[in-house]
Formats: structure tokens, sequence, C-alpha cells
């Protein structure tokens, strides 16, 4: 099943975190988090298989991502490892700096710093984006691969 989105789709998945982190108005969610729907009708696949199936499909693709993991660890006192708020998975797609937020096949929660994130990766020029399916996260990235055409 091959699905494209056009701009208006895209630009209203954009739009929506930006809006809402911009003018910080009332969210639905009393903790500022905020509900993602996937773009393409998906299974409810578990995050854990998601992020398996698009790191697969970021590796067939030659998009470099490799596995962000945060938690804390004892060692002489408590220490901390990860990138906090950041996306499950970071690379690059050629030049650019890419994060992928991998959430269950039929939505989830993007908590309020993640949406801090998001935008802050956003401005300094780098492409954030929530998938729910590897197949959303090939539709969502195809138009930054670089792509060979004959003249």
């Amino acid at each position: 099943m091959n699905h494209k989105l056009n701009k208006h789709t895209k630009a209203q998945q954009f739009d929506a975190i930006f809006h809402i982190v911009k003018h910080g108005e009332k969210q639905k969610r009393k903790d500022g988090g905020l509900r993602t729907k996937p773009t393409i009708p998906c299974d409810d696949v578990p995050e854990s298989q998601i992020l398996k199936d698009v790191m697969s499909l970021c590796n067939s693709l030659q998009v470099r991502v490799r596995r962000n993991n945060v938690g804390k660890f004892y060692l002489n006192g408590w220490r901390e490892f990860g990138i906090k708020h950041a996306a499950d998975l970071i690379g690059n797609v050629g030049p650019l700096y890419i994060e992928i937020e991998c959430k269950h096949g039929k939505g989830g929660v993007l908590s309020r710093d993640q949406q801090i994130h998001a935008e802050k990766v956003r401005a300094s020029g780098g492409i954030y984006i929530i998938v729910h399916s590897a197949e959303e996260c090939g539709v969502l990235i195809d138009e930054y691969l670089v792509k060979d055409e004959l003249f």
C-alpha cells in the first residue's frame, strides 16, 4: 500500500505542534501533552515493534540513525545518559539532521518537553517527525532523500 501525504496534511501535522507550543494555548491534556494520530491508516502495533521496523526501513534507505536511550545508573552516585526529551532515533539524511519519534500504531502523546525539543530541532534547520508505522516514516522522509536522476 503506497500512500502519499499532500502538502496540506504535512503542514497540518507540523503546524499543530508549533501553534500550541508558540501560543501556549490550552491543550486537552492537563500535563500539556499533545495527542498524536497516524496520518496513514495502520495497525495498532507496539512502539517497540514500530521502532524496529523504522530502523530497518532507515537502514534500507541509507538514512543513518541511532537509538537514543535515556536512563540512569548508579556508579558512585546516580548518573544519567542519553538526550532527555529527544526522539527515539537520531541521525542524518544526507547532510540534514533528523530525529524520528515513534509512537504506537493508534497514536500516542508527545509530552510538553518533547514538543519544545521538536521546535528547537526544526528552528535550527533539522527534521523532527512523529511516526506510527514504518510506512508513515517512509512517506515523511521521502522528500528529504537524495534521488539519482538522469539528465
